[in-house]
């Protein structure tokens, strides 16, 4: 069994009583285009969504479902808007729950700030033109590629301490992480990161560099081929 995240293949050989050597964590691999650098996307997302070029944007990109805690990332986000007027709050996919949420946000004394910019097929732009990246997930997580391809993309990322997120996120070096379902510590967070510009371009750099070095298509594949070839070189000892 390979499974993407670590904290998935230890519940799974516990739950199950399988062997250490039965299951595998080998995350997901990322393929990114080339990008300009950031302050071009930003400039071409500004003027993409109709805002203002002082706008700090900090968004979620994902599946409009309820674990994925949008609903605490609005919640935040009302904490948020008064103290860093310049944020606008971007929930970037589709889903189930998608009229839910546009209800919640036409209800919000800071709706005129957050947008619901549904599903996209090419979420690249987001990442590299958004100021904060976030996943604010209670559950169900293994390792986001969320939350790799905002690394990937230069962009800082704070992500919910819950699944496979602390495996990417080392609190304050590749991001910032924040207990599941806290609105407050989850605004004090992306506040962090829009008051600080130095310190979050320091973990973009940090988390950039790790992707880089650790969470590649090929990495992916190097790890794969090795996990083949120890599966063939001990069936062939068994028959031998």
């Amino acid at each position: 069994v390979v499974t993407t995240a670590e904290m998935i293949r230890r519940n799974l050989q516990d739950t199950f009583a399988l062997g250490a050597q039965k299951v595998s964590s080998i995350p997901t691999g990322v393929v990114a285009p080339d990008m300009p650098f950031r302050p071009e996307a930003k400039r071409r997302l500004l003027q993409r969504l109709g805002l203002p070029s002082k706008a700090l944007l900090v968004g979620q990109v994902s599946v409009l479902r309820s674990w994925k805690g949008q609903y605490v990332l609005i919640n935040a986000f009302e904490r948020l808007a008064p103290l860093v007027p310049e944020s606008v709050l971007l929930l970037v996919g589709g889903g189930p729950v998608r009229d839910d949420y546009a209800r919640r946000i036409r209800n919000s004394p800071v709706g005129h700030r957050i947008l619901l910019v549904g599903h996209q097929e090419n979420v690249w732009s987001f990442f590299r033109g958004m100021d904060v990246a976030v996943l604010a997930s209670t559950r169900n997580e293994g390792i986001p590629q969320a939350g790799l391809q905002a690394m990937f993309a230069g962009c800082p990322f704070v992500g919910s301490d819950v699944g496979g997120i602390p495996e990417i996120v080392k609190h304050e070096h590749t991001g910032l992480l924040v207990r599941p379902g806290d609105a407050d510590t989850l605004a004090a967070a992306m506040e962090r990161v829009l008051r600080h510009p130095e310190f979050g371009a320091l973990l973009a750099q940090n988390a950039q560099d790790m992707v880089r070095t650790t969470f590649t298509m090929e990495h992916m594949g190097h790890r794969m081929e090795s996990l083949f070839q120890g599966l063939v070189a001990t069936a062939k000892s068994k028959r031998d």
